[in-house]
């Protein structure tokens, strides 16, 4: 059709470029649905071995907590070393903390609070 030809009008470059949109368009609705297809294949085929996988993970969980020694617990969250300071003081330094970090005061573990002299 425009193969023998050089100049063409408006209508014509107007359909050409019509024609070129409507392919692209297309093509990438046939991408978007392949791209779909697969996405549901691949599903298709994880959910088999997660179910598989989640069924051993309690007892893998249960075992280890058997076998596992409990850690020894460094530091207890519940008490303050206080050194130097009374505890109004301390009191008074954790609420200012909690209230300038925004973090609640039961969220903070303070494990010890020294007064520095100047």
């Amino acid at each position: 059709m425009l193969a023998d030809r050089t100049d063409l009008s408006v209508i014509e470059t107007l359909t050409v470029c019509l024609a070129g949109i409507a392919v692209v368009l297309f093509e990438l609705a046939l991408l978007a649905v392949l791209v779909w297809l697969l996405s549901k294949a691949v599903r298709a085929f994880e959910k088999k071995p997660a179910k598989a996988a989640a069924a051993e993970i309690p007892v893998q969980l249960a075992e280890a907590a058997v076998s596992a020694p409990a850690p020894a617990a460094v530091f207890a969250p519940n008490e303050v070393s206080l050194v130097n300071t009374d505890e109004q003081t301390a009191a008074m330094i954790m609420a200012i903390v909690s209230n300038e970090s925004d973090i609640p005061l039961n969220h903070l573990a303070f494990k010890s609070i020294k007064l520095v002299e100047e």
